[in-house]
């Protein structure tokens, strides 16, 4: 993967984030749509039962206008968002749930998005933020029109919170409320889904899988040592996970049934300057463990 995030390109206050990437696994996970039975065990004569092999490729790309600056320096940007991602699975048995179920786009396809959206941004710090908040919203539609091979909407909306209280040292309450909602022909992997380090730590990757998805993330973090002659700090999280994903034409009254919670604890270590953190974080479910090692926050 290449990634570049230029600010202020083209000379003016514009901003584009953009990465191309090219991916073979061959133990990606699968474990079907809206399949929200407990999973306790693999079936024995199948042990690749849940796990496939793919190839991918893609470009993502989203262009941020500023639209208005606040007298606190608070911004709210326009978003112009370009997606293209290739996907197919490939030598993949009869024995396997992703061959049996075929999923759209199971023979491989082009999601070819464009959209729009905003981002108020209200932080003190895109990297490390102790206190303010964040906005972003974004519609993407594909279509066969422009060379997309599935007639798709996604819409997200992505919503963040931070508060800093003293209790012996500065603790900073993190709070996260993500919304996916898909129609169409949206093919496996642009459905919503939770389950890996970004919605519900200890379940597994993409456990759930389904049109929408709504997830809570809150955490507690804080700085437990200062090395300040090498620039290095290290810290701890503590959190909990709360969500599921549902499909179109779920009453509004039941979305909060059959919530999934996970819980976890984590360790972080900045290095060299604030912005840049390593994370490592141990999620706990109900029906699997996840060990996750990433840079940066989780939000």
């Amino acid at each position: 993967e290449l990634m570049l995030d230029k600010p202020q390109i083209f000379g003016n206050n514009m901003r584009l984030t953009s990465n191309i990437y090219a991916s073979k696994f061959l133990q990606a996970t699968y474990y079907g749509l809206a399949n929200y039975q407990k999973i306790n065990s693999i079936p024995q004569n199948s042990p690749q039962y849940y796990e496939f092999q793919s190839f991918s490729i893609g470009l993502n790309a989203i262009l941020r206008f500023p639209v208005f600056i606040s007298s606190n320096k608070n911004q709210l940007d326009a978003l112009a968002i370009l997606n293209l991602d290739y996907e197919t699975p490939w030598d993949n048995g009869n024995e396997r749930l992703i061959a049996q179920e075929k999923p759209l786009g199971f023979n491989g396809g082009r999601a070819f998005m464009i959209g729009s959206g905003i981002i108020w941004e209200a932080r003190n710090s895109e990297f490390a933020p102790t206190k303010g908040s964040y906005l972003e919203t974004s519609l993407e539609i594909g279509n066969n029109l422009w060379g997309s091979s599935f007639n798709a909407l996604i819409f997200t909306h992505d919503m963040r919170h931070y508060l800093t209280f003293r209790l012996l040292k500065d603790i900073t309450l993190a709070n996260r409320v993500f919304l996916k909602h898909t129609s169409g022909e949206t093919p496996y992997w642009k459905l919503a889904y939770a389950g890996d380090e970004q919605t519900l730590r200890g379940y597994p990757a993409r456990r759930f899988m389904d049109d929408n998805s709504i997830i809570f993330n809150n955490e507690l973090r804080t700085w437990l040592f200062n090395f300040s002659s090498i620039d290095t700090k290290l810290g701890g999280t503590i959190f909990m996970d709360i969500g599921r994903t549902f499909s179109n034409g779920t009453s509004l009254d039941s979305i909060t049934n059959d919530l999934k919670f996970t819980y976890g604890l984590g360790a972080t270590c900045s290095v060299f300057t604030p912005d840049f953190i390593i994370r490592t974080d141990i999620g706990f479910s109900e029906e699997d463990t996840g060990v996750y090692i990433t840079i940066g926050y989780m939000f």
